[in-house]
């Protein structure tokens, strides 16, 4: 019958076989994704299955925005089922030692990065109340009034802050990988990069995520 001719000039494989057509539509699939507006594709990484990463900045509305959406999403069934969400920071950091650190809206926004990466990794349990208590007032100092609300001790938060700063520079090493620069910016599985939670939303599963700011910081 010949080759099929797709839109574009795209040759579909001929003679048919299933693995030529396996690795066809996976090539589309990816050519589809690096097409579509604020998404691009990491082909040749590793796939994780139902995981998401949401790379932030602390002091960046639609950061924060996109952190609430994801939060009510996830207690109200908008996101797809058994998808694990990991939330990481943007910064930069040196490579002397000790790294210096660099965040968008300053020395603030990375000092709260690091106390945030503590909560994640030593009290995951009072993280999302923590977020929640801190998206209220985000540029305040009084982070340890929201930590006391959420259930935290504050000194067992400042006590590890040094490790907190050794959790970042591993965020900060994977943004610099993966050319990360705004807030929000979302990981897929390992494979697909989205800019924005309006990108975020054209994904399969993630239409109905709650939309309360659209936009990002640091593009």
């Amino acid at each position: 019958k010949g080759p099929v001719l797709l839109a574009g000039g795209r040759v579909a494989p001929d003679p048919p076989s299933l693995l030529g057509w396996t690795a066809f539509i996976q090539a589309e699939l990816t050519r589809a994704a690096a097409a579509a507006p604020g998404r691009r594709a990491l082909p040749g990484r590793p796939r994780v299955p139902k995981t998401l990463t949401l790379f932030t900045m602390p002091l960046c509305p639609f950061g924060n925005a996109a952190v609430g959406a994801l939060m009510e999403g996830l207690a109200k069934g908008s996101v797809p089922a058994g998808v694990t969400v990991h939330i990481r920071y943007i910064v930069q950091a040196s490579t002397n030692t000790p790294p210096a650190f660099r965040s968008l809206h300053g020395a603030a926004e990375w000092e709260e990065a690091a106390r945030q990466k503590v909560i994640q990794e030593y009290f995951p349990d009072k993280f999302a109340g923590y977020l929640a208590r801190r998206a209220l007032a985000p540029d305040s100092s009084l982070w340890d009034v929201a930590a006391r609300e959420a259930g935290l001790d504050p000194d067992a938060i400042r006590t590890r802050f040094e490790e907190g700063k050794r959790f970042l520079l591993a965020d900060a090493r994977l943004v610099e990988e993966l050319g990360v620069t705004a807030s929000p910016t979302f990981l897929w599985e390992n494979r697909e990069i989205s800019v924005g939670i309006e990108a975020l939303r054209r994904i399969p599963g993630f239409e109905k995520l709650p939309v309360s700011k659209t936009g990002a910081c640091g593009q």
